[in-house]
């Protein structure tokens, strides 16, 4: 239920998905070797709604501040390797320079959630990929009617 009109909705998921794509694109803008590359500590949407309601729930948690990750930074190779591997198809990666400002590493320090949320991460990246992506292709024919 949501007082959202279809039409609404569809845009905004078709807008989600070009950010997706953008992050994607962003992420594989830089040359990376597995050694040397940009790494990420990605996190999925439902770790992080995990994380959140236990900080509702947490009396110790009032006020606080938690860093929420998928528990292992990984470089962009990587990442699109298992995309790939999930895809059943290469990936066509264009490098380009890095963007100003760019991180070239990130990695949450999850200790403090663990510690007073009894956080950890249950979805892993290979898993919320193939997530996303079974998700991506459900709405596909929907977000082309948009």
């Amino acid at each position: 239920f949501t007082p959202l009109p279809a039409a609404k909705i569809l845009l905004y998921l078709r807008i989600f998905s070009w950010i997706y794509y953008e992050f994607v694109r962003i992420l594989t803008d830089r040359d990376s070797d597995a050694e040397d590359g940009q790494s990420r500590d990605f996190t999925f949407v439902a770790d992080v709604v995990q994380a959140t309601v236990a900080a509702a729930l947490a009396p110790e948690a009032v006020g606080g501040v938690f860093n929420i990750g998928g528990g292992a930074r990984v470089s962009v190779n990587q990442v699109i390797a298992l995309l790939e591997e999930v895809l059943d198809k290469p990936a066509q990666v264009e490098r380009l320079e890095v963007a100003k400002g760019d991180v070239r590493d990130t990695e949450a320090d999850t200790s403090r959630a663990r510690e007073l949320l009894g956080y950890e991460p249950q979805v892993s990246l290979a898993q919320g990929l193939a997530a996303e992506i079974e998700w991506i292709k459900s709405v596909q024919t929907v977000l082309k009617e948009v």
